[in-house]
């Protein structure tokens, strides 16, 4: 299983957990802002920091923590808005391609197919998502149909396979 901002290290509780994720986006966003100040360009990776965490905060409905990062983020990169919102797309996109490729239908029956792998992807997929559509980017319609589609052969395959297969609250467990 691959770890990602959306599973912090620290999940004793969801206080703990958000902290952890504010810190992650403060170190991000540090960095982000400074490669942007220096003029330099900025790479998927660097944005990937900023998006799984502010995703992850944006999916926990119960705080207010991610509408002012997204507040923060904006006002903090606005006149690098545009370089950032591209590498934010390039993120997405890439985010999306590799979990639609990942539940092509030759791979799914496969004994050894990775589900944890698989449903992690999807995790961080939509973490990304929440994020960069709070920034004002989003999926084309095309791609939104692509992974509707790839969740319903994932969803069959679980549900093929039975309870070998782990599920959402298996993995949530973990």
């Amino acid at each position: 299983m691959r770890s990602d901002a959306t599973q912090p290290e620290n999940t004793q509780g969801d206080g703990e957990a958000n902290a952890a994720w504010e810190q992650q986006l403060r170190t991000a966003l540090e960095l982000i802002a400074a490669r942007l100040g220096a003029r330099r360009g900025l790479q998927r990776a660097e944005v990937r920091t900023l998006l799984l965490p502010l995703g992850a905060l944006l999916a926990d409905h119960t705080s207010p923590a991610g509408a002012a990062w997204v507040q923060r983020i904006e006002q903090r990169l606005a006149k690098d808005g545009a370089q950032f919102r591209a590498v934010v797309e390039s993120e997405l996109q890439l985010a999306a391609a590799e979990y639609v490729q990942g539940v092509d239908p030759r791979y799914l029956g496969l004994p050894g197919y990775d589900f944890e792998y698989t449903l992690g992807s999807r995790e961080g997929l939509e973490a990304r998502r929440l994020a960069a559509e709070a920034l004002s980017v989003r999926l084309p319609d095309a791609t939104l149909k692509q992974i509707e589609l790839a969740d319903q052969r994932l969803e069959a395959e679980l549900e093929r396979r039975g309870p070998q297969a782990p599920s959402d609250g298996e993995r949530s467990a973990r």
